[in-house]
C-alpha cells in the first residue's frame, strides 16, 4: 500500500531473504534519467565546496582552483578561531585539523556506535552549536549534539562513546547530559596524559612527595599542597574534605589534623579523631587552633634550620600536618589576609609539611582577601555566576570549560590539571560513614552489581605450577589484580603464569557456580574449601 503525503510517498517493503521489513521514503516517481540528475544535483549542493572547485577547473583559470583549495583550511581556521578567540593560534590550528578529521569520519563513528537512524546522524557542528576548545593545547573539542533528531537519548551515546573514540582515534570521549536528548560531547586526543610539565621532573617548581589521588577518571589532586574549595552551600565541599582524608588513610600516609568547624556539624567526627591534634567549633577558640598550627610549623622550621634542611621529608617521624577550615568566611584569621599567620602558613608551610584545606562559599578577593592567590590548588563547585568561577579558577575559566554555573548535581566540581592542560570535571564518591575515616579507617563504596543496567561480567582463574598441577582456583571481577594479591601466599612462587587459565562469565552468580564446580571436580591443592572437603 502506498500512502501519499505532500511531495513524498511512503512505501512499505515486506521482509525478504536479504532484508527486513522497512518503510522507504523517496521522491515522487520519476524516470531514471531524471532521478539520476536530481540525485546528482542534491549531492553537488550538499558538497558545494567540491562543486566550486570542479566549476573553477573547467570554466575558470587554474589560479582560482588553487585559491579555492587553499582557502578551505583558512575558512576552517577562521570558523574555529571566531568561537575560541581566547586560545592561542597554535591551539586553534591543532583544533582545526582535528575538527576536519572528525567531520570526515563522523558518519562512520556514528554507525559504529549505533547513533544513526538510517541515513540520518546527529549534526556535529553548526552556526548555533560551534565546537569549543576545552584545553590550552587544542587537543580536546566539545560539541553540542541533538540526539532527538535520530530518535536517540544521551544514554545511547554514553553506551557507544568508546566506539566513537576508537573510530576517531581519540584517547577518550566524555558525555555531559543537558537534557535527555541533548548532550555536550567532548573528544580528547591528548596521548601523553601523565606527561611532565618540564623535560626534567627535578626542575619543576613544586616537587610532589606524596602520591596523587584520583578525584575522577584521570583527574588528579596533590596531597601535599594547600587546597581551596569554593562552592555554594550544599554543593559537596565537606565531602571532598572527607574524601581527601579517606585517600590519605588508603595510602597509609601519616598525618595530623588541626580542624576548625564553625558550623559545628561538618567536621564533628574529628573531635575525637585518631589523628586530631586540635579542634575548634567556636569563634572564640578558632585563633588558638591556628596559632598552635603556626607555632608547630615554626618549631619545625627551627629544627630544619639547625639540620640544614631546606625541605622536610614526609615520613613516619615527620607526618603531614593539615589545617582544615570548613568555612573560611567565618574565620577571623582570614580577615587579616596575607599579613596574618594564615598567610605565612600558606606561603611557606609546604616546605615543612604544613598545608591548609579550606572551604568557602565565596572566592572573590573582597571576601577572602589575597589569601586566595596563595592556594596552589583551587577547586570550584556549583556557583551562581561565571564571575565567581573566574575569580576562583582564573580569567575566562568559564568559557574555557569550567562551567560551574551549570552544575546541577551535588559533589560535582571543576579543577585545572597540569596533566591535561585544561579544566576537568569530576565527581568523587559520597563518603557515607565519615566516622570510619575520622578514626583512620578506609571507607569503601559499596560495589554495584550492575553497570549501565546490565550485569557486569565476572571471571574464574586457575593457577598451575610448571608440572600442570592445579594450585589454586577462584573468581574475581578483575582477575589480574586478584592474582597479584596472592603474592603473599605460600604457592605464589611456584605458579607458572604462562599456564594460567582465565574464563569469562556473564555474571558473578555464573562465575560462582563455575568456581564451586571447579573446586569439587578438579581439587585445587591450596583452596581452603578443598582442604575442608578433604579432611
Amino acid at each position: 500500500m502506498a500512502k501519499r503525503s505532500g511531495p513524498r510517498r511512503m512505501t512499505s517493503i515486506p521482509i525478504t531473504a536479504i532484508g527486513s521489513g522497512a518503510k522507504v521514503s523517496d521522491l515522487i516517481p520519476m524516470p531514471i534519467p531524471v532521478f539520476v540528475i536530481v540525485r546528482t544535483l542534491r549531492w553537488l549542493v550538499k558538497h558545494w565546496w567540491i562543486s566550486l572547485i570542479v566549476f573553477a577547473y573547467f570554466f575558470m583559470d587554474w589560479r582560482y582552483v588553487v585559491l579555492f583549495v587553499l582557502s578551505l583550511p583558512v575558512l576552517i581556521f577562521a570558523y574555529v578561531y571566531l568561537n575560541n578567540r581566547h586560545h592561542s593560534p597554535r591551539a586553534v590550528v591543532r583544533a582545526s585539523l582535528r575538527l576536519a578529521r572528525v567531520r570526515l569520519s563522523w558518519r562512520r563513528a556514528c554507525e559504529a556506535a549505533d547513533l544513526n537512524d538510517g541515513l540520518r546522524i546527529p549534526r556535529l557542528i553548526g552556526w548555533k552549536r560551534p565546537p569549543r576548545i576545552v584545553n590550552d593545547q587544542g587537543t580536546a573539542l566539545e560539541f553540542t549534539l541533538n540526539l532527538a533528531r535520530v530518535s536517540k537519548t544521551v544514554r545511547d551515546i554514553e553506551d557507544g562513546k568508546d566506539y566513537v573514540a576508537a573510530t576517531l582515534d581519540a584517547r577518550r570521549t566524555r558525555v555531559h547530559r543537558l537534557t535527555p536528548g541533548i548532550a555536550r560531547f567532548t573528544i580528547e586526543w591528548e596521548k601523553r596524559l601523565h606527561r611532565s610539565a618540564v623535560a626534567n621532573p627535578r626542575d619543576q617548581i613544586h616537587a610532589t612527595q606524596l602520591p596523587r589521588i584520583e578525584l575522577d577518571q584521570d583527574v588528579l589532586l596533590e596531597l601535599d599542597t594547600s587546597l581551596l574549595v569554593v562552592g555554594e552551600s550544599g554543593s559537596g565541599k565537606s565531602n571532598l574534605t572527607w574524601y581527601v582524608f579517606n585517600e590519605l588513610n588508603k595510602n597509609g600516609i601519616n598525618y595530623r589534623v588541626y580542624a576548625i568547624d564553625p558550623k559545628k556539624v561538618e567536621l564533628a567526627e574529628l573531635v575525637d579523631g585518631k589523628y586530631t591534634i586540635a579542634y575548634s567549633d567556636a569563634p572564640s577558640t578558632t585563633d588558638s587552633v591556628i596559632d598552635r598550627f603556626y607555632s608547630d610549623m615554626m618549631a619545625t622550621f627551627d629544627r630544619m634550620k639547625a639540620s640544614g634542611i631546606r625541605r622536610i621529608e614526609l615520613n613516619e617521624q615527620n607526618p603531614l600536618n593539615i589545617l582544615v577550615i570548613d568555612e573560611l568566611l567565618l574565620c577571623k584569621a582570614a580577615r587579616l589576609g596575607i599579613d596574618g599567620p594564615l598567610g605565612e602558613i600558606l606561603s611557606a608551610g609546604r616546605a615543612a609539611g604544613y598545608i591548609c584545606l579550606a572551604n568557602s562559599q565565596l572566592g572573590q578577593v573582597d571576601a577572602i582577601s589575597r589569601l586566595r592567590d596563595l592556594f596552589p590548588q583551587r577547586v570550584c563547585m556549583a556557583v551562581k555566576s561565571a564571575d565567581l568561577t573566574n575569580a576562583v579558577l582564573g580569567p575566562n575559566a568559564e568559557s574555557r570549560g569550567a562551567r560551574c554555573t551549570e552544575i546541577t548535581e551535588k559533589g560535582v566540581g571543576y579543577v585545572f590539571t597540569d596533566f591535561t592542560g585544561s579544566f576537568q570535571r569530576f565527581k568523587p564518591p559520597f563518603i557515607e560513614d565519615v566516622s570510619i575515616v575520622a578514626q583512620g579507617g578506609v571507607w569503601e563504596a559499596p560495589s554495584s552489581k550492575r553497570v549501565f543496567g546490565r550485569k557486569r561480567p565476572c571471571y574464574t582463574y586457575r593457577l598451575y605450577d610448571k608440572h600442570s598441577v592445579l594450585l589454586y582456583g577462584g573468581k574475581a571481577l578483575n582477575p589480574r589484580k586478584r592474582i597479584a594479591e596472592h603474592k603473599y601466599e605460600v604457592f605464589f612462587n611456584a605458579i607458572d603464569h604462562g599456564k594460567t587459565v582465565i574464563r569469562k562469565y556473564p555474571s558473578e552468580d555464573a562465575a560462582f557456580e563455575a568456581e564451586q564446580e571447579m573446586i569439587e571436580n578438579e581439587h585445587p591443592r591450596y583452596n581452603l574449601i578443598h582442604s575442608k572437603h578433604v579432611h
